[in-house]
């Protein structure tokens, strides 16, 4: 038993200790490869915008961006197209910042290469791109976590915990659904590097040793280029000093060590910029602001919101977090001047993300904004964890660990499969609450799409109300229905005519109307109503048939919109009207393919007939 013991002691602690890190993030890499990404893609929504740089530069050459539509078609559903180009005095420019574009670089450099060697597409969005953006979370992760031991070592949090603060971090926090599925969104790489800034930073104070000094800049220069309101890391100085003494010291012994200070601030001028950099090869002007429109509104923060709503609330959706807080009791009793400077720094992020335009921070799962900081809700467990006064801390967070990493994980589910809504409010969030059954796929989004849609369309019918009609085009499927295969051609039962179209699971797609923007009076923009009739011969349980118009060039469609039918409005054994009403001010060429036609996506079967498009 003894030997027993001994050799499962020698395991642990040579292999699980030592590389615990290193298995972490090669378990999280595994689960990606598997599991990971939307469709086959990590680089989706903002992330595209981060990345286009990159293709832009090394493969285009092209800072218009013109690129844009080929690799939407190609790799994109139309309905996940995202614009990031910002008309800045008649020259575009990338809206987001350039900090991410900088780190993935030596990852799609090696995908590039390796996709010239291999003979794989060039494109910059192929698969191996792809992926390389998905290793490059990955990796980032990896260096987050090395980066919370070499911290928390400084404060001699024994390595066992050690381990445990980065399973839970990494495992029951959504750092674990941006290292999976978001890989190209901002944040597990502002916390990977905010992280080492820590690290580097309370070394330096340590021991004024002028490498640590060189990184901290480094790291701060990537930080601003990444997200430039992150620059308040500076704000956690004091806490790290560790005292008011040593924070005195230290800003003596920087200035008194000038050739140093001046080497670090030129690292990190040259950091940043990089984007005034981009901008001027972009619009000619070095520091512009793309977000227009938008903003921060310091007078009206939602400190309540961004903690604890159903909306977005960080301690709703990760309560793990909850738990370290007890690490402050601790932390106050060795140090009332580090608790008071760290209890300031939580706060001032606090108060700059609630006061952000968007506090809940758009389509997102868990409160994101917070992810960037992270570092300082692993701190807090570890000495939570170390604290010997008061053990109880330490068994409740044992305890609950396996529940909070099995609650994360259903919620990732969740969110990945489009149960849980991005803007949640109590009555959704309890009704799927931990539900994973297929039938929960989409409803909230479904529910919340149809509501969007009825006001929307309210808006524009009385927008057109007035209007004239100048054209009417209009498909009975009477005619030749070339590439319809006889078996979906219905005489039996049509709202008019002889002919209707069945659609089904394998014919999902109706035949459609298609109209050259040429043909209408006005080739700018287009308004239009459109129309079908669809017979349900059985009970739909959810919205399973949709009109949709598109509008596509060479590259594909660049215009997507689809209405859902209303199950309450549905009759069965009937012929139901369905109809959407769309405004387009942005057609690029008379060239282009207006295109409208009814999606189904039940399993039965409906009937559709009498397809029509009136333009005003």
């Amino acid at each position: 038993m003894q030997d027993w013991k001994k050799i499962t002691g020698n395991v642990f602690n040579g292999v699980i200790v030592k590389y615990a890190t290193f298995l972490i993030a090669a378990l999280v890499l595994f689960y990606s490869w598997q599991h990971g990404r939307y469709n086959g893609n990590y680089i989706n929504s903002d992330g595209k915008g981060y990345y286009a740089y990159l293709t832009a530069i090394f493969i285009y050459q092209d800072l218009d961006y013109n690129f844009v539509d080929e690799y939407e078609g190609k790799y994109y559903a139309p309905e996940s197209y995202f614009h990031f180009k910002s008309d800045i005095n008649g020259d575009v420019a990338n809206i987001t910042f350039a900090g991410l574009a900088v780190l993935l670089l030596p990852f799609f450099l090696a995908a590039h290469a390796g996709s010239m060697v291999m003979g794989y597409p060039t494109d910059g969005y192929a698969p191996l791109y792809q992926y390389a953006v998905g290793f490059a979370a990955v990796f980032y992760l990896f260096l987050a976590l090395w980066g919370i031991k070499k911290f928390l070592e400084l404060y001699s949090v024994k390595k066992y915990h050690i381990i445990l603060v980065q399973v839970l971090i990494t495992f029951a926090t959504p750092i674990y659904f941006y290292t999976t599925v978001d890989a190209s969104f901002t944040h597990i790489y502002s916390f990977s590097v905010i992280t080492l800034f820590f690290y580097y930073a309370k070394r330096y104070i340590q021991d004024s040793r002028a490498k640590h000094l060189y990184l901290t800049f480094f790291l701060l220069g990537l930080i601003v280029l990444i997200r430039p309101t992150n620059m308040m890391v500076l704000a956690a100085l004091p806490f790290l000093a560790g005292s008011w003494t040593s924070l005195k010291e230290s800003f003596i012994g920087l200035f008194r060590a000038y050739r140093q200070l001046i080497v670090g601030v030129i690292i990190f001028g040259l950091v940043v910029s990089v984007q005034p950099l981009l901008y001027f090869a972009q619009v000619g002007e070095f520091f512009i602001w793309t977000y227009t429109g938008v903003g921060f509104n310091f007078t009206d923060p939602h400190i309540l919101g961004v903690l604890f709503s159903y909306k977005k609330g960080l301690f709703l959706y990760t309560p793990v977090l909850i738990f370290s807080l007890f690490g402050f009791i601790y932390l106050f009793r060795k140090s009332k001047y580090q608790a008071i400077t760290l209890f300031a720094y939580i706060l001032l992020v606090t108060y700059i993300i609630s006061s952000w335009w968007s506090w809940w921070y758009g389509m997102s799962y868990g409160h994101r904004a917070f992810l960037d900081h992270y570092i300082v809700f692993a701190l807090l467990f570890g000495l939570a964890l170390k604290d010997a006064k008061y053990k109880i801390f330490r068994y409740m967070i044992y305890v609950i660990t396996p529940f909070v990493i099995w609650l994360n994980m259903v919620q990732v589910y969740q969110y990945k499969n489009w149960i849980l809504y991005w803007d949640m409010n109590e009555e959704m969030y309890w009704k799927v609450f931990l539900k994973t059954d297929e039938s929960y796929f989409g409803l909230l989004w479904r529910e919340a799409k149809i509501q969007a849609q009825k006001e929307e369309q309210a808006i524009l019918e009385g927008k057109f109300k007035d209007l004239q009609t100048n054209n009417i085009y209009n498909d009975s499927f009477e005619g030749d229905l070339i590439g319809v295969n006889e078996y979906f051609i219905d005489h039996d039962n049509t709202h008019s005519g002889n002919t209707s179209i069945r659609l089904t699971s394998r014919n999902p797609y109706s035949p459609g109307l298609k109209t050259e923007i040429r043909s209408l009076m006005d080739t700018t923009r287009v308004l239009f109503r459109a129309s079908a009739w669809v017979f349900v011969p059985a009970p739909a349980v959810v919205n399973s048939f949709h009109i949709v118009s598109s509008i596509e060039n060479e590259h594909g469609a660049y215009h997507y919109q689809a209405i859902d039918s209303q199950v309450e409005n549905i009759e069965t054994d009937a012929w139901n009207k369905i109809e959407m009403i769309t405004e387009v001010a942005d057609v690029r060429s008379p060239d282009d393919i207006l295109k409208v036609y009814i999606w189904y996506t039940g399993k039965r079967e409906v009937i559709v007939d009498d397809l029509q498009i009136e333009f005003y």
